[in-house]
């Protein structure tokens, strides 16, 4: 039953992110506070015993609520299997986006070089304990990628990891400027 689950999401992951290679997003204004405390919201079963927090000043993205949603979605589930009971992960609104931090395992050079790569997972004993299929981190850079966006990542083993999505694109400021000649 397990396999059969694990099939379903990588082929549910391949739809995903075969159909953001050929498509564009559905750009409206977006709250950054509000998708992060959607996902801590949602999530928070997971987390078994770790702490969710979110901070920062709300603040407003031009891009697709969907997939930004998606976007938080998978990098805060990914911080919650790097991290154990009684670790706190931190979902920040900034200025061009968000961050999603933990104090998990952190990631090697070669982990973090390689991390947004199809199908490529750092711990495969770790992969079977939570399933996957290894698109989570390509689909999130694709995702960052439609928002004309980057995603940034700091880490060191046993430190934990910082995941900073940030794009260019903000809404169209609604006020009206007028020149008198």
């Amino acid at each position: 039953a397990r396999e059969i689950y694990r099939l379903s999401d990588m082929d549910q992951q391949l739809m995903k992110l075969t159909n953001l290679r050929h498509g564009e997003i559905e750009p409206e204004t977006v709250s950054v506070l509000s998708i992060l405390n959607d996902t801590a919201e949602r999530l928070n079963q997971q987390a078994d015993e770790i702490t969710i927090e979110v901070t920062g000043q709300d603040n407003t993205l031009y891009g697709d609520h969907e997939l930004l949603s998606l976007l938080s979605d998978n990098l805060t589930a990914n911080a919650i299997h790097a991290s154990e009971p009684g670790m706190k992960i931190t979902l920040v609104a900034e200025p061009h986006g968000f961050s999603v931090q933990d104090q998990g395992i952190g990631m090697t050079e070669e982990t973090l070089q390689r991390a947004c790569e199809p199908f490529w997972k750092a711990d495969k004993a770790r992969t079977r304990q939570h399933g996957g299929a290894g698109l989570g981190l390509s689909l999130c850079q694709r995702i960052a990628e439609l928002h004309h966006g980057t995603l940034s990542f700091e880490s060191s083993p046993g430190a934990g990891t910082k995941v900073t999505f940030t794009t260019s694109i903000q809404p169209v400021d609604d006020s009206v400027t007028c020149s008198v000649s």
